[in-house]
């Protein structure tokens, strides 16, 4: 006989005459996900569920598989079955092999997505909380509309990540995460994809970054869910480059160019072996490039960077050259945000 176990029932998720999703709570590690069970008659409510990890539950809220894909690969191949009215506050379960009929029975059709039902309280407070809409208009390759996700994308999880590190209620575990992307040989290009590559991968979990929409008819438009801190952030920035380009242009340069001479972008350049003279002066440029670029703090790079000079600088030149290539599809008139002006630069070199 299989031994019971009990569950708190955190949410019903979805109810028509009675119950028919729910979302319970095992332990700390553990949650289930269950449905009313399809060979029950109901007199006694049964479910069905599956075990997930919290992980597993936020991928499942944002749609990454629906509920008969959740339910099919439940972790660990833990099932259960258990008895609920719709008002207890704790179930108690037993334990189901995956093989077993009124598991194979009760998985729900192909197609049924969290959008369906209620948004999971739990991870609630994890998902984009703004809906934004760039118009896009002109001749596009697919390739190009990569590059614009992709510029997007780096700029707005780097900002997630300055506020994340600038916010003294921020763990000493997750700034200590944030600074591991910064330890890496900065050699070329290669180290920069993988670089923001990182920083993507770990704010996925707090800040996700997803395509809401794409409609193209020339004109059409790109909807994105985002977090709308590090979003507005990040037309700030592109606002700022409108208004001030030629002046970042040459701070950007001035920055590069001594870094270039001074062998510093190289894959072995090492910020202990720079003299004070070097390092007062690539303080200076770095400081010279962000304050033209509004919500990018070198100080906070410096210390994202565990005061690495060399990789701090070369991170603030990765942002400036993302926000260029960027801005250049406004400047185009290929995209459009409200509110941002955008008009060609004036005063050009």
């Amino acid at each position: 006989m299989t031994k019971a176990v009990d569950a708190q029932v955190l949410q019903v998720l979805l109810w028509y005459d009675q119950p028919e999703i729910i979302l319970l709570k095992v332990s700390a590690v553990e949650y289930i996900l269950a449905v009313s069970s399809a060979l029950s008659v109901n007199d006694e409510q049964v479910f069905v569920g599956g075990g997930m990890t919290f992980s597993r539950i936020e991928e499942y809220q944002e749609g990454k598989f629906d509920l008969r894909y959740a339910l099919a690969h439940a972790n660990l191949r833990r099932y259960y079955t258990f008895a609920f009215d719709g008002f207890q506050e704790s179930v108690s379960l037993s334990k189901l092999v995956k093989s077993s009929d009124i598991l194979a029975a009760s998985l729900p059709e192909t197609g049924f997505f969290s959008r369906d039902h209620h948004d999971i309280e739990l991870v609630q407070h994890r998902i984009p909380d703004a809906v934004e809409k760039f118009n896009v208009d002109g001749g596009w390759e697919l390739g190009e509309f990569s590059k614009f996700y992709s510029q997007v994308e780096d700029i707005y999880y780097m900002f997630n990540d300055i506020d994340l590190y600038d916010n003294p209620a921020t763990s000493l575990q997750t700034k200590a995460t944030i600074s591991k992307a910064f330890d890496r040989s900065w050699g070329g290009g290669g180290s920069y994809v993988a670089f923001y590559d990182k920083i993507a991968n770990d704010n996925d979990h707090v800040a996700p970054l997803r395509v809401s929409g794409i409609e193209y008819h020339s004109p059409g438009y790109v909807a994105l869910r985002a977090k709308k801190k590090p979003f507005d952030s990040m037309i700030a920035l592109l606002q700022a480059y409108a208004e001030n380009g030629l002046e970042t242009r040459k701070a950007f340069n001035a920055l590069n160019r001594f870094m270039s001479f001074s062998g510093m972008l190289s894959s072995d350049a090492n910020s202990a072996a720079l003299t004070p003279v070097a390092k007062e002066e690539l303080s200076k440029l770095a400081n010279g490039l962000a304050t033209f670029l509004p919500g990018v703090s070198f100080m906070s790079l410096l210390q994202m960077a565990s005061g690495d000079l060399i990789v701090a600088s070369k991170v603030l030149k990765s942002i400036f050259k993302r926000v260029e290539r960027l801005y250049a599809f406004f400047e185009q008139g290929r995209v459009a945000y409200e509110g941002l002006d955008t008009s060609p630069l004036v005063n050009e070199d």
